[in-house]
C-alpha cells in the first residue's frame, strides 16, 4: 500500500505497480470548474499475450473524502481482500478488510467494494454499475460530466448528514494511516 496526495499515477507507474506489460485504462471523475471530488479511481492493467490483451490486475486509488488522504493498492479484479489501511469515513473505524472486485470494462462495467468488519460482518457495500453510451447520443461529454465532482460531494455529505443527525450514528476521529 502506498499513501499519496497525488491525483493520478502515470501509465508507466501503473505498469510497475501492477507488474503488467500492456495498456492501462483509467476510470475516474475528472476535476470540474476548479473542484475535485473523487472517492475512487481505478486503473485497469492489462498484460499483452501475443496479439491480444488480458486484464491482469487493477489498481485502486481510494480517497477519504473529509480529509483528502489517498491510498493506492493493487488487487486481483476477479475478487480480492485487502487490509483496510485508510479511514475513509468518520462513520467507520479502521478495523477489517475491503473485499473488492471489478469486471473488465466493455459494454458494461461493474465495481463492488464491501467492508468486512470483525465484529459487524459485511456492514457496508458500494457498487458502481455502468453501461457504455453511444457517443453520438451525447453531444459533448464535457457537458454531461460538467458538475460530476460537485454532485458526488453533495451526495456524500447528504448521506453523512443523514447518518449523523437523523440516525445519530457514532462519529470516529481520524485514525492515522496504517502502512
Amino acid at each position: 500500500m502506498l499513501l499519496t496526495r497525488r491525483r493520478i499515477i502515470s501509465a508507466d507507474e501503473a505498469r510497475l505497480l501492477a507488474r503488467t506489460t500492456g495498456p492501462i485504462f483509467l476510470l475516474t471523475i475528472p476535476p470540474s470548474v476548479g473542484y475535485e471530488q473523487n472517492p475512487l479511481s481505478l486503473y485497469y492493467c492489462y498484460n499483452l499475450e501475443g496479439s491480444s490483451k488480458r486484464l491482469s490486475k487493477c489498481i485502486a486509488q481510494v480517497t477519504n473524502t473529509p480529509w483528502g488522504e489517498r491510498v493506492t493498492f493493487v488487487f486481483d479484479p476477479e475478487s480480492d481482500v485487502v487490509a483496510k489501511s485508510l479511514q475513509v469515513s468518520p462513520f467507520m473505524d479502521m478495523l477489517g478488510n475491503w473485499k473488492i472486485r471489478a469486471n473488465e470494462p466493455g459494454d458494461e462495467l461493474s465495481v463492488s467494494i464491501e467492508s468486512q468488519h470483525p465484529h459487524h460482518g459485511n456492514y457496508f457495500s458500494a457498487t458502481l454499475k455502468a453501461k457504455r453510451i453511444d457517443q453520438t447520443r451525447v453531444s459533448d461529454p464535457a457537458v454531461f460530466f460538467w458538475l460530476m465532482p460537485h454532485k458526488v460531494a453533495i451526495w456524500i455529505y447528504w448521506h453523512a448528514l443523514k447518518l449523523f443527525k437523523i440516525a445519530r450514528h457514532h462519529f470516529y476521529s481520524l485514525e492515522p494511516y496504517v502502512g
